[in-house]
């Protein structure tokens, strides 16, 4: 009898703490994720400074500056459908205008500025649940803890 009273708490606790640290690993699995979504957004980010410095140049650039302002491969997989449907929009245009193509580069990375930004907000979003979650975990081991230990104490 005053064995199963000590198995209980001590079983909650051992569950609270093995669910905070699943948790945890979540979290620092979803990391690596903001990270490289964060590295898309860097990357973003110099290419809005590429295209404005050739906004204010008198002199159009020889070559094909497209090519040296694509993201890498592993940006699009955080590129939701409407975004994509989007920049297919963007991409059917097709001119030989240097300024108009100036101006749809600058749309097609402004789409890609919102999607992170958007991504990046929801993501902040479900790991602040996640860490309240893990908390709470904390807390709630705890406390069964201090049950465990007041039996003990009890019994003794």
């Amino acid at each position: 009898m005053k064995f199963k009273t000590k198995v209980k708490p001590l079983f909650l606790a051992i569950s609270f703490s093995m669910m905070a640290m699943s948790t945890g690993q979540i979290l620092l699995f979803r990391e690596t994720t903001d990270s490289l979504i964060s590295h898309c957004r860097e990357i973003n980010r110099q290419n809005i400074s590429f295209y404005n410095l050739l906004a204010n140049t008198a002199l159009i650039p020889s070559g094909n500056f497209d090519e040296r302002s694509k993201n890498p491969k592993y940006c699009s997989q955080f590129i939701d459908k409407e975004t994509n449907t989007y920049l297919d929009q963007v991409k059917r245009y097709k001119t030989n205008d240097f300024f108009e193509k100036l101006n749809l580069a600058n749309e097609r990375i402004r789409l890609y500025a919102d999607n992170y930004q958007i991504l990046q907000n929801k993501r902040a979003k479900t790991t602040k649940n996640l860490l309240v979650f893990v908390l709470i975990m904390n807390v709630s081991g705890l406390a069964a803890m201090s049950v465990f230990l007041r039996f003990d104490t009890i019994e003794e």
